[in-house]
Order: structure tokens, then sequence, then C-alpha cells
């Protein structure tokens, strides 16, 4: 089936209400199957319209809180090897990193006592 073809489908619908919406359809010049059609269509544009509204709303905060960053000029080693200094200063302990980085000063002997 191409776009733009119409389709047939069965409904189920209680024959009261079937009733009751052709009166309705009757009072507005109009007939069942263009009021179901009309619905259907309403919907499929509403679900549209509002996916579009979302994104507009998210397109917005991200420009609201987006900084500029400049540009880039790191590469994805480069954060490894940085990862693994950090990873590499934390398995030292902080006893190590003080006698290592600091000088003998009373702070790092009251530290290592």
């Amino acid at each position: 089936m191409q776009r733009g073809e119409e389709m047939n489908i069965t409904l189920s619908v209680d024959d009261e209400i079937v009733k009751k919406v052709r009166k309705i359809a009757i009072d507005k010049n109009t007939t069942l199957t263009a009021m179901v059609r009309g619905y259907l269509t309403s919907v499929a544009k509403g679900d549209v319209a509002s996916r579009e509204e979302q994104i507009q709303k998210l397109k917005s905060t991200f420009h609201a809180y987006s900084r500029n960053m400049g540009p880039r000029t790191w590469k994805r080693e480069d954060l490894y090897d940085r990862l693994n200094a950090v990873k590499g200063f934390a398995s030292v302990g902080v006893t190590a990193l003080l006698e290592r980085f600091s000088t003998r000063s009373r702070i790092t002997r009251w530290w290592t006592a």
C-alpha cells in the first residue's frame, strides 16, 4: 500500500454508541466514517506536533545550558592517560603521597605517626 491510499478497517463498537454517533454525524452534516477518519487524522497530527514540540523544548534546553568549550584539543588516548595517572595516585595511598610530594613538615610527621 502506498502513502495516501485509504485502507478499510473493521472496528467493534457497541450498537448504542454507533447509533448515538450516527445521529451526531447527521446533525453535523457528515458521516460516521468521516468522523472516525477525522478523529484518527487529528490523533496522528497531534502525535507529530507533540513530538516536534518536545524536540524543540529539548533543543532550547540544550541551547540554554550548553557552554562553548572551545575547540577540541585533546585526543581520546589523552583521556585514558590522564585516567591511568589518577588511578596510579589513588593506589599509592595518602601517606605515600604526603611523603612523596611534601617536605618533612609537621603535617607529614603528624599524618604518618
